[in-house]
């Protein structure tokens, strides 16, 4: 039997997912360099990446249809199906997303580091708690 797209994907969200929660830790323990906390939001840019990419394949499975195409419009869909709880919380994480991916401004990147570690980082965990199960039941003997 093939492997479905999203779950495909998801196994990678929850290492991708793993890795940021690592260095969540660290952060809050304080012991992460300045360069660490960079690669911090590296992990939280791909973890959340590929987020919205398992929402968007676990819809087009569940036939919501093929036109949810970008982050927005997937978000928005999740949220309606319940698939996630905070819809408004997704798109703030996709801005914190797009700021550091484009720009580099020092002080936004104090701000973004807190908001992955305070906000963020419970977004992700949510969905890997709602599609989880699901993946683990069908992973049964």
């Amino acid at each position: 039997m093939a492997i479905t797209r999203w779950k495909q994907r998801f196994g990678n969200y929850r290492r991708a997912l793993s890795l940021l929660r690592e260095a969540v830790v660290a952060l809050r323990a304080g012991q992460l360099s300045m360069l660490e906390r960079e690669g911090l939001i590296q992990r939280f840019e791909y973890t959340w990446e590929l987020g919205w990419k398992v929402m968007r394949d676990y819809l087009i499975d569940a036939a919501y249809g093929t036109k949810i195409m970008v982050p927005a419009d997937v978000i928005r869909a999740a949220n309606e199906t319940g698939l996630i709880k905070d819809g408004d919380g997704w798109i703030k994480a996709q801005r914190s997303r797009n700021q550091m991916a484009h720009e580099y401004d020092p002080t936004a990147f104090e701000r973004i580091t807190r908001e992955i570690a305070d906000q963020h980082l419970e977004l992700l965990e949510d969905l890997e708690r709602t599609l989880g199960p699901e993946v683990d039941e069908h992973d049964r003997p």
